[in-house]
């Protein structure tokens, strides 16, 4: 069970940084993280420094809070 915002942030850097090699994660800090689905879902958003006024792009991921189960995990550009 993913009881907190901090674990499901903890969880998706962890998958980001391995998956996303290339990329310095930290630069995408702090981490937009809350409960959808009727409490159900924990979404985590990453937004890329500023670049102008734009973001280069954003990572997300939907975990499951009752399985920890890694629901979706994509990237906007």
């Amino acid at each position: 069970m993913i009881r907190s915002e901090e674990l499901a942030s903890k969880i998706a850097e962890a998958i980001w940084t391995e998956k996303y090699i290339n990329d310095d994660i930290q630069l995408y800090k702090p981490f937009t993280v809350k409960l959808i689905n009727d409490g159900k879902i924990w979404e985590v958003i990453g937004n890329s420094p500023l670049k102008g006024n734009v973001h280069k792009r954003e990572y997300h991921m939907l975990i499951n809070k009752n399985t920890g189960e890694v629901l979706r995990n994509y990237v906007i550009k």
